[in-house]
């Protein structure tokens, strides 16, 4: 929902847990792709080494709970451009358009 009120940003899909994440990434191809660390059947680590192998180009940002730096270290290892804390979503949208811009590598925590 705090997507879907930006102008300039379209939700084109959503997923309940890691597989479905990158089935709908492979069908909908989306520029960017928000990617929750902790989900069922799949963590989103995997999940992004999945989309990452596919589709290289994706521009995928890690959301996690915790502060921990072995995991979002892991997260930007499977290919994530950015990390955000789940308590700093107010960030989001700065963590979209940074890695939009080629500025991959931005941890957002």
């Amino acid at each position: 929902m705090l997507l879907a009120s930006q102008d300039d940003v379209e939700v084109v899909g959503e997923a309940a847990d890691g597989q479905e994440a990158v089935d709908v990434v492979r069908r909908c191809q989306p520029d960017v792709i928000l990617m929750d660390l902790n989900m069922p059947r799949m963590s989103g680590i995997a999940a992004a080494t999945h989309i990452q192998n596919s589709l290289k180009d994706a521009i995928i940002i890690g959301l996690c709970v915790m502060q921990d730096t072995y995991l979002t270290d892991a997260f930007m290892r499977a290919g994530a451009s950015a990390v955000v804390a789940k308590d700093r979503l107010t960030d989001l949208e700065f963590a979209i358009h940074q890695a939009c811009k080629g500025k991959a590598g931005q941890r957002v925590d």
